[in-house]
């Protein structure tokens, strides 16, 4: 048995990719790859197309200022860079998951950030 084939994402795949995560109540972010078996899409993954900032805010120290400011910083910092999209995971507790939407964020389903040391 082979596996399936892995070649490079191109803007025509984005259809049949986002039609096939809805069958799933799934979300298709910027795939740099597909996945094909057969011909035909499996799936896709999304290879550091998007940077992602993982920012902790102390509860008790920092204001609604202090946020704001680290928030232009990052879409400075990102644009600076050449990038169109930033990555911000926000937990659903956060006291500014709230805020998310109202300054611009997409929410895209729950996931967790799963970390594998190599």
């Amino acid at each position: 048995m082979t596996g399936p084939a892995i070649r490079a994402a191109m803007t025509e795949d984005m259809p049949e990719l986002e039609r096939l995560a809805s069958e799933d109540g799934h979300s298709v972010i910027l795939p740099s790859h597909v996945v094909e078996r057969g011909g035909q899409i499996i799936g896709a993954l999304s290879m550091a197309t998007v940077p992602m900032f993982l920012v902790y805010m102390s509860l008790k120290h920092a204001t609604r200022i202090d946020s704001f400011c680290t928030n232009v910083f990052m879409q400075t910092a990102a644009k600076d860079h050449g990038d169109k999209v930033i990555c911000v995971p926000c937990h659903v507790k956060s006291p500014l998951r709230p805020y998310m939407e109202r300054v611009g964020y997409s929410p895209y389903g729950t996931h967790d950030l799963m970390f594998k040391i190599l």
